[in-house]
């Protein structure tokens, strides 16, 4: 019982996503982001839309959105290093409203992947982190 609960404790410690808040309404925040991923150059795969999604099956949801997007390129770049990190990709934001009305931006860090993948000598990864990073952070200001 003790290593499981280690596993989990070394699991938990290992994934950092980024919480931000926006200092825009919702909508306008998804569609900056939305804006924001297409002009650097990545793909938009999805986007989930959970209170639309709720609102089908008569269930209440706040306003949530996941947009699952990726830039295959980089994203060869580094399975070229450990093709198993493709179960972690492509790369996911969630825009949603808290209790408190505020947006709320959460994301993984990029660069977390050498956590969890052998990707700790792939030079790109550091640049694509900082890119997502910046990309995410100046769609909400």
């Amino acid at each position: 019982m003790k290593r499981v609960v280690l596993v989990l404790v070394c699991i938990a410690l290992s994934i950092h996503a980024v919480e931000l808040k926006s200092s825009f309404k919702f909508e306008k925040t998804v569609k900056n982001i939305k804006q924001s991923i297409k002009k650097n150059g990545y793909t938009i795969y999805a986007t989930i839309d959970h209170k639309k999604n709720a609102k089908t099956k008569g269930a209440y949801s706040n306003n949530s959105v996941v947009v699952i997007f990726d830039n295959p390129k980089d994203t060869a770049r580094v399975m070229m290093h450990d093709s198993k990190v493709a179960y972690a990709l492509p790369q996911k934001v969630m825009i949603y409203e808290n209790l408190d009305d505020e947006v709320i931006v959460k994301y993984d860090k990029y660069s977390d992947l050498k956590n969890s993948y052998k990707v700790k000598n792939c030079v790109i990864l550091d640049s694509i982190s900082n890119k997502i990073n910046n990309m995410i952070k100046g769609a909400t200001k």
